[in-house]
């Protein structure tokens, strides 16, 4: 048998894919017209491509880069990164009023990072959640960045809450495992989470803060009357208060006001006491007095109650 010859040179590589139900978007090799000829063979060039492209129950797969886009996500599509500190969808410089992404109803976003910045006299917010969503949208494993350096009245907001849903307690959470950090010089309202509309918002596991130098910087707030926002196992701190209930209801959950402060409008906290202890001492005369039960304190034997003694807590506690 003679020896193998040489092999030819080998065919350019076509397209992956088809991908059911799963748009790409490639910053390197994406093509905005290629894909939506071919959605789910083609990769796309930018979200918002994909995005145009999408419909209901279908997901949009981001591979790294940053995005210099403002993206609207449609009802029931999802848009995930493949790794938040790769991926980056970003407004920089914003000279008019800004909204980054603004999510549809029961969309979802994860594994993202989200900036926006300004030095203008302009309103900038990261996410805005508007109509139904605050009760079906869900963000997850977002880093979210809104920074303004000018010295005005503009508003610096990481996530907006302004739709109207029912106020009912749920056990979904829109927030989780999202790091929110708003920076601000300016004198408007700068916060981490503004909760502004009538709505059930929840939000657990994040770490939000707001600083700055400018005089009106809140990591949380609710101001609709029957608005109605929930955090969790969650981190907050901000210049001025770490939460602000102007009105409506503001429910903390095994979270850590770092900075230990609120507008002390209608914020109470709930304590129990370490240890409670029970005593008893014998009197002159018989110790014969049938059954008894004990009370907190210490108390003289006869003077314990036949019938049982209650003792209430109030709020959740291990005993």
């Amino acid at each position: 048998t003679g020896s193998v010859g040489i092999p030819g040179s080998t065919g350019a590589t076509g397209p992956l894919g088809p991908f059911g139900n799963v748009l790409r978007v490639d910053q390197v090799y994406g093509n905005d017209t290629l894909g939506a000829t071919a959605p789910f063979s083609n990769p796309f060039l930018t979200i918002g491509g994909a995005l145009s492209s999408a419909s209901a129950g279908q997901c949009v797969y981001v591979l790294p880069g940053t995005y210099n886009e403002s993206i609207t996500i449609p009802s029931s599509v999802s848009v995930r990164g493949i790794n938040l500190q790769a991926v980056t969808i970003q407004k920089l410089n914003c000279n008019t009023n800004t909204t980054v992404v603004t999510m549809g109803t029961s969309s979802r976003l994860e594994d993202v990072t989200v900036t926006c910045n300004t030095s203008a006299n302009v309103d900038i917010t990261a996410i805005s959640f508007p109509s139904t969503t605050p009760i079906n949208a869900k963000l997850r494993t977002i880093v979210i960045n809104a920074t303004s350096t000018a010295a005005n009245t503009s508003n610096t907001i990481g996530v907006l809450v302004s739709g109207t849903t029912s106020n009912s307690v749920i056990s979904f959470n829109a927030l989780q495992r999202c790091t929110i950090n708003t920076t601000s010089s300016a004198n408007g309202t700068t916060r981490g989470v503004l909760n502004n509309g009538s709505n059930y918002f929840s939000v657990r596991d994040c770490t939000i803060f707001a600083t700055g130098t400018g005089n009106n910087c809140v990591a949380v707030e609710t101001t609709n009357p029957t608005g109605y926002t929930s955090v969790k196992t969650s981190t907050v701190a901000g210049n001025l208060y770490d939460i602000m209930r102007t009105s409506g209801t503001l429910l903390l959950n095994a979270t850590d006001l770092q900075n230990g402060n609120s507008d002390g409008n209608g914020f109470t906290t709930n304590t129990e006491a370490s240890r409670m202890q029970f005593g008893t001492y014998a009197n002159t005369g018989s110790l014969d007095n049938g059954t008894q039960y004990l009370l907190p304190g210490t108390v003289v034997h006869t003077d314990l109650p036949t019938a049982l003694y209650p003792i209430y807590f109030a709020q959740p506690v291990v005993i």
